[in-house]
């Protein structure tokens, strides 16, 4: 099953989820631009608790394979790695801006078998796009089990995405 769209009216957030957007809003506004990618993973983290969180950008240009800038597994990082969008979620991503997968993301790609591996059932990725809305990007996260609130797990991300964008960009520039 796939949801390339999480929806929900600025006016159905309870308190908590409008004090999660507000922190999210908050950091982002003071975040430290050498820390942006753990800063906000582990921020990520603390709102999902996701097994996995990558943010990755493109290691071809034709996007099939993507280079993780950064690769998290329960809130601890891990060396990163190049790996191929071929047959995998990431492919959808790219062509639709968002993708979730609540459950059953092996069967959906039998041909991703790093979902195996990572022993994940559930996914969620959101696209990001430089000045020109070329895809340089992703960002992932993945679950054993549904990964709760969709809806502003994605508000979240689209909160954050311009961040990581802006990152990226100034790394392909070699500003940073």
């Amino acid at each position: 099953m796939k949801y390339e769209f999480v929806h929900q009216r600025l006016d159905d957030w309870n308190f908590e989820e409008k004090a999660i957007i507000n922190r999210t809003i908050q950091l982002v506004k003071q975040i430290d631009p050498a820390r942006v990618l753990e800063v906000l993973a582990k921020h990520l983290y603390e709102i999902t608790r996701v097994k996995y969180i990558l943010i990755s950008k493109a290691h071809t240009e034709d996007l099939s394979e993507l280079s993780s800038l950064l690769f998290m597994a329960n809130g601890e990082l891990l060396d990163n790695a190049v790996y191929s969008t071929i047959g995998a979620p990431c492919q959808n991503v790219l062509s639709h801006s968002i993708c979730y997968y609540p459950l059953g993301i092996q069967q959906e790609f039998p041909d991703a078998l790093i979902l195996q591996h990572l022993g994940v059932h559930s996914y969620m990725g959101v696209a990001l796009k430089n000045l020109h809305q070329k895809n340089i990007g992703i960002i992932t996260l993945l679950d054993d089990k549904s990964i709760e609130n969709p809806g502003l797990v994605e508000h979240v991300l689209t909160i954050i995405a311009p961040l990581v964008e802006d990152y990226i960009m100034r790394l392909d520039e070699n500003i940073i």
